[in-house]
């Protein structure tokens, strides 16, 4: 069953069969892929008593939910429902989705250190929260503000003077990169 999950060629229909296997390492291996169809992403996301599928009677394990929102073809309506996952692992998976809807990125910028510097590495962070973060006391949350390419200039430059070398090396790191206004500042740093 593993290696049919994994295969890029198996269809919609198969892969909607494994999502009921009685494994939850299948069912995550089918949740992470590509071709899975949503209504069958939705099934394993989604709390069993709304669904209308009867393989689906126990809720799914957080690491199918992870799975889910780790999964790149997950729609925002899938994103919004994982959010509020009681799971801190599945709630950082939706911190770092690509297409994590801007207003859940700025709730979790005060969740758990590991969603705010998922939220810290996320392109769709806003600069304000970026701002924010930037002045968090843990130092990786920092880092990650300091590796965003959307994090401003003027934020790097501050991180670029922090006590702690991973931060500080980081934001000079990201004040050199090409196409940075005032790269030429880097020596000043």
């Amino acid at each position: 069953a593993w290696s049919l999950a994994t295969h890029l060629e198996t269809p919609a229909e198969i892969l909607h069969t494994l999502a009921g296997h009685y494994s939850w390492h299948v069912q995550k291996t089918v949740a992470a892929h590509p071709r899975l169809p949503l209504k069958t992403l939705w099934e394993l996301a989604h709390d069993p008593l709304t669904s209308a599928h009867s393989w689906s009677r126990m809720r799914p394990s957080s690491p199918v939910r992870h799975a889910v929102a780790s999964n790149l073809q997950a729609p925002v309506n899938i994103l919004r429902l994982l959010a509020h996952d009681k799971d801190r692992e599945v709630r950082e998976a939706v911190a770092r989705h690509p297409q994590a809807p801007v207003d859940i990125l700025i709730e979790f910028s005060t969740d758990s250190t590991h969603t705010q510097q998922a939220v810290a590495s996320n392109l769709q962070t806003p600069a304000e929260i970026l701002r924010i973060l930037a002045r968090d006391r843990v130092l990786w949350v920092r880092r990650a503000v300091a590796e965003n390419p959307q994090t401003p200039l003027d934020v790097l430059q501050t991180l670029a003077q922090a006590p702690e070398p991973e931060v500080r090396e980081a934001a000079r790191l990201a004040l050199k990169l090409p196409g940075r206004e005032g790269s030429d500042l880097q020596e000043k740093v």
